[in-house]
């Protein structure tokens, strides 16, 4: 029996991947252990891991439109956790001699689990909970947007690494939360690349259970959840309530930080919560409206429900192009009017190329058995090392 260390990035995105796979290696009689933030203990009590809870700053959401105060508090976070970083290596490798971890499973993010895994010689796996890069990706997406002159000094200067993490990987095994269809030049990565997603937790029962399902199965149901980190102001939920207003459309809004009270009276066939049940209105949905996030994505494609993308971060942006490559959703600015927004639902929800796609890229996610997968590639490097 072999002993894991999982050390999941303190934010709902990464820790929801993470804990299918720990649960399975508990399931096959592992011991896994976990340092993570106290938010984030209870899920992996539950699937039987030894949790360890730990202290770590993270900056935990992005607002769209931030004021000056809002960007003084996330500087001073990302600051503050850089400079605890050291401290929290410390308190990782004061655990050794109780975890006696035969792996250390980090997520990218969770740089702090890397560097104690390193300092330990504890054999490391990575964890990334979207797709991943390559130098060459990198190095070409600056020539793009910067020219080659700028690239020559980021070489020079030695800061190539510093523009992603998945460049500082020192780890023997990457997993990837990411199918080839949805990872960029998938093929040219080498032999340590596991490309394992989806890797999806159920959320049936979290959030606001009490809807009106009757009406959201009946559809069409358009579904808009932006995520707890890259959410939108109360502009954006209430001008896309107006637009599908007096429409035979039923939309339901994931609002998280945002008070649906802020929306004011919402036409009757809008429903604004802040948290709802991800996988069952997903599933029940006609189209479903994303920030492109790699683990929602991943949960529209395994039901089949076209999207329309309306990214912000970095990784979204390439999702977003990708499934857009695919035939798979429309990418929009989140300022285009409201009635392209409905018009884009009403062709994406009637278009039998859109369907077809989905169904090809669905068909693979429904044979294979990812988080085993992700077990299997755990305990194959584990055995070898």
């Amino acid at each position: 029996m072999a002993r894991y260390l999982f050390v999941p990035y303190p934010m709902h995105g990464h820790v929801n991947p993470m804990v299918p796979v720990a649960a399975e290696l508990v399931a096959r009689g592992e011991t896994v252990n976990v340092a993570v933030a106290a938010p984030f203990a209870d899920v992996f009590r539950e699937v039987g891991c030894d949790v360890t809870e730990i202290v770590t700053t993270v900056v935990t959401d992005w607002p769209e439109n931030p004021t000056k105060e809002q960007r003084r508090r996330n500087r001073q976070a990302a600051l503050r956790m850089f400079r605890e970083r050291r401290g929290v290596v410390r308190r990782l490798r004061a655990g050794w001699p109780q975890w006696r971890p035969d792996v250390v499973v980090s997520d990218l993010a969770a740089r702090w689990g890397q560097l104690a895994a390193l300092r330990e010689r504890t054999p490391l796996a990575s964890f990334s909970v979207t797709y991943t890069v390559s130098e060459e990706m990198v190095v070409g997406n600056l020539r793009r947007q910067r020219g080659d002159r700028y690239v020559r000094t980021i070489r020079r200067l030695g800061l190539l690494h510093q523009f992603h993490p998945a460049l500082r990987d020192r780890a023997e095994l990457a997993l990837v939360n990411a199918t080839p269809h949805l990872q960029p030049r998938w093929e040219t990565f080498g032999d340590r690349y596991h490309f394992v997603g989806p890797l999806l937790r159920d959320t049936s029962g979290y959030g606001d259970t009490d809807l009106p399902w009757e009406r959201i199965e009946r559809g069409p149901t358009l579904f808009f959840s932006p995520g707890t980190v890259f959410g939108c102001g109360p502009q954006f939920f209430r001008a896309l309530a107006d637009a599908f207003a007096d429409t035979e459309w039923t939309v339901v809004m994931a609002t998280a930080a945002t008070d649906p009270a802020e929306l004011g009276d919402l036409p009757p066939n809008v429903i604004a919560r802040r948290y709802v049940p991800q996988s069952a209105v997903l599933s029940r949905s006609s189209v479903f409206l994303t920030r492109a996030s790699m683990n929602s994505v991943l949960e529209a494609v395994r039901h089949e429900v076209p999207m329309i993308a309306v990214p912000r971060a970095y990784d979204q942006r390439g999702v977003a192009a990708r499934l857009q490559e695919l035939g798979v959703a429309v990418v929009l600015d989140q300022k285009a009017p409201g009635a392209t927004f409905v018009e884009t639902a009403d062709r994406l929800r009637s278009d039998p190329d859109v369907a077809s796609a989905l169904e090809r890229m669905a068909e693979p996610m429904r044979e294979a058995a990812p988080v085993a997968a992700a077990a299997d590639a755990l305990q194959k490097f584990t055995q070898n090392r």
